[in-house]
C-alpha cells in the first residue's frame, strides 16, 4: 500500500499537483463513485447477457422487465414511443 502511494506521490509532482486533496473527490464524491460503479458492473453483465448465443427470446424479456422495475426512468427510453432522436437539429444538418 505505501509503495502505491508512493507512486502517486511521483505522479501527482510529475504533474505539478502540490497537495493530492485536491484532486481527491470528498466524502460524498467517493460515495457517488462506487454507488455509479455498482450500478456499472450491474449493467455491464445485463449487456454480457444478451451477447450470449445460448439468449433465447424469454430471457431477453425477463432481463428487460427486470431492468424497468429496478430502474423505472429505463421504460421511458425503451417504450414504443421513445424519442429515438434525442436532438434533431443536429440530426438533419
Amino acid at each position: 500500500m505505501l509503495s502505491r502511494y508512493k507512486e502517486i506521490i511521483e505522479c501527482a509532482n510529475k504533474l505539478g499537483i502540490e497537495n493530492l486533496t485536491d484532486i481527491l473527490p470528498t466524502y460524498r464524491g467517493n460515495r457517488t463513485i462506487e454507488k455509479l460503479s455498482a450500478e456499472s458492473a450491474h449493467w455491464n453483465s445485463i449487456a454480457k447477457s444478451l451477447q450470449s448465443p445460448c439468449v433465447t427470446c424469454a430471457d431477453v424479456i425477463a432481463l428487460f422487465a427486470g431492468m424497468m422495475f429496478e430502474n423505472p426512468s429505463v421504460f421511458i427510453r425503451l417504450s414504443s414511443r421513445a424519442e429515438i432522436v434525442h436532438y434533431p437539429d443536429f440530426e438533419s444538418g
